[in-house]
């Protein structure tokens, strides 16, 4: 009982923060968007190498076509087992994290978020601003 997310990459992780939520104990590539949300105290973050990932697109025709290179998370499948092995067998422990987890996450909000946003901002152009 558990969600597994091996992910080669992520802009947020929706899936991954609604599954937290629920309080499911999470198993997540901690690369991209998770690593930057997502406190690895209350998850099971996955061991992972980086690959290069060729991105496609269709053509008029409906033919993919090379859009562009990037790296992605290569998933250690080895680890993403163990971490289901522990959850199995120590699943009070997962439960705890989940319930942590989905407090953590149930913060988050649109309003929550917007905020950040507009707290960032103002630095920046606070920085901006010193700078020139």
């Amino acid at each position: 009982h558990a969600f597994v997310f091996p992910t080669m990459g992520e802009g947020w992780g929706l899936t991954m923060h609604e599954a937290a939520a629920t309080g499911l104990p999470v198993i997540y590539t901690d690369w991209s968007a998770p690593h930057d949300w997502f406190p690895r105290k209350y998850g099971y973050p996955v061991k992972h190498g980086m690959m290069r990932l060729t991105v496609t697109k269709p053509n008029e025709f409906g033919q993919l076509e090379h859009y562009h290179d990037t790296e992605g998370a290569n998933p250690d499948i080895a680890d993403i087992a163990k971490k289901m092995a522990r959850i199995y067998r120590n699943y009070d422990e997962a439960l705890h994290k989940g319930k942590l987890a989905s407090e953590y996450v149930r913060k988050i909000t649109w309003d929550t978020s917007a905020a950040r946003l507009v707290e960032v901002l103002r630095e920046f152009l606070g920085q901006q601003e010193a700078a020139a």
